[in-house]
């Protein structure tokens, strides 16, 4: 927690970022996605048939209340929509 920064909506990731620009760190070795880490912290383990979709859209953000389950197809489909209501 030392590498969150806690604002009255998102809880921002400080450290490290992977090259996608979600906050990531080493552990024993092994790259670990830190809104992945602190969902499982905060809330409980993430079924392997799901991911984590950021329903604010920023992905230095590990607030849990801020991270939903959902397939992968679920996932692909909203981001796909995102990217739709960004054209003109």
């Amino acid at each position: 927690m030392a590498m969150v920064e806690k604002t009255t909506t998102c809880w921002f990731w400080t450290g490290a970022t992977d090259p996608n620009g979600y906050g990531a760190f080493k552990w024993r070795g092994w790259k670990v996605s830190s809104h992945r880490w602190l969902y499982k912290r905060e809330v409980r383990d993430i079924p392997r048939t799901t991911q984590l979709d950021h329903l604010c859209q920023n992905r230095k953000c590990v607030n849990p209340s801020h991270l939903e389950e959902v397939t992968a197809a679920e996932n692909n489909r909203r981001k796909s929509e995102r990217i739709k209501s960004y054209r003109y």
